[in-house]
């Protein structure tokens, strides 16, 4: 074991120190704090480590909402205040920028509901012994720990948890075939689904009595679907099409339906604010092209606004999705299915000029 001074925080939650010359990753500090660490995993120019105890702790400092943090791997800052969180991934975005194109300044960020906001999550799942565990991997392993509810996600999904566990548990024969269960809900149509994800090999017949059950028990479910590991969409246990399954939400005065297995932002209040703000700076002349377009869920409501607009996104269901949707508000928008890394320039050379750019890239940038 070993003592060290935490310097600053660094992206991914981590912590950084240092001793005898080489950085360390710490989980779960804060600047300043004095702690008491364990190496867990040493590479050539750092290493990472396991917080034991907290020696010294920042005035920031905050008991944590959730039970499980600092266990379960879903979050990195309950430990410090919301606002200070707010400060530190903008400071973490601005050195990131820095590093790319030089000085610039970032506004604040726009605050959310810092709990009860998440209207999808993926719970793992596994057999121990007789009984089923269900929840979220560890932090930087595979080690899966079990809740009761999760303070991220919307108030329905929580509400479903015991009864989910307690279902699972009567359809022991399959369960080594499940890997992970997907639940997503809108709060506006208050309708959800559930994604199972399995190996190729499961037993369907048995699945599908599960999905049975799950829909008995559950009546504000739509739909229980299956994806196979490697499969890159979802099929329904019980034949709908994406349109029978899928869940709407209000966002600007419109409709929009989401796929079973397309993206959609996970904070539904923050989708709204992004294009509340978005709509203040564009103008009704403008043409727009947005790239990582999804489902359409902000291009849509800015092509009410403007002269044009075209949606490019890798996923060909959410492009089918999102045209879908344009039409089923009766929005003149054209969504293209186009791999935005490797093909822009390409279409570029080929389009009309456009005077705006709006970018909602995946996650790994």
């Amino acid at each position: 074991m070993k003592k060290v001074k935490i310097e600053k925080l660094i992206a991914g939650g981590w912590g950084l120190a240092r001793s005898d010359g080489k950085v360390i990753f710490v989980p779960y500090v804060l600047p300043e704090e004095i702690v008491r660490i364990k190496i867990f995993e040493e590479k050539k120019d750092y290493s990472l480590a396991h917080l034991i105890e907290v020696i010294d702790p920042s005035a920031q400092r905050i008991l944590p909402s959730c039970p499980h943090f600092g266990i379960c791997g879903g979050c990195d800052y309950q430990h410090m205040p919301y606002e200070l969180q707010l400060k530190v991934k903008k400071d973490l975005l601005k050195e990131t920028i820095i590093h790319q194109v030089g000085e610039i300044n970032i506004k604040e960020v726009i605050p959310s509901t810092p709990f009860f906001y998440r209207n999808r999550i993926y719970l793992r799942i596994r057999r121990e012994g007789y009984k089923v565990k269900l929840g979220f991997y560890k932090k930087n392993t595979h080690e899966l720990i079990s809740i009761e509810r999760c303070p991220l996600a919307v108030n329905a999904i929580n509400e479903m948890l015991p009864s989910l566990k307690e279902i699972i548990n009567t359809h022991a024969a399959i369960i080594d075939d499940i890997k992970m269960i997907e639940i997503f809900y809108s709060p506006d149509e208050e309708r959800g689904m559930t994604i199972l994800h399995t190996l190729i090999k499961v037993k369907e017949k048995y699945l599908k009595k599960l999905a049975e059950n799950l829909l008995e028990r559950f009546s504000f479910l739509k739909d229980i679907l299956i994806k196979h590991v490697g499969f890159v969409y979802p099929r329904s246990l019980f034949g709908k099409g994406y349109t029978q399954s899928g869940i709407f939400f209000h966002i600007d005065g419109l409709k929009l339906i989401c796929y079973p297995g397309v993206f959609f932002q996970v904070n539904t209040e923050q989708n709204k604010k992004m294009i509340s703000l978005i709509k203040k700076i564009i103008n009704k002349s403008e043409s727009i092209l947005q790239l990582y377009a999804g489902i359409g869920n902000i291009s849509l409501p800015l092509a009410k606004k403007v002269k044009s607009l075209i949606g490019l996104e890798n996923n060909r269901l959410a492009v089918r999705n999102a045209n879908y949707n344009a039409q089923l508000n009766k929005i003149k928008a054209f969504f293209k299915n186009i791999d935005v890394d490797k093909e822009l320039n390409a279409f570029l050379k080929k389009s009309i000029n456009f005077d705006c750019l709006v970018l909602d890239p995946p996650r790994q940038g």
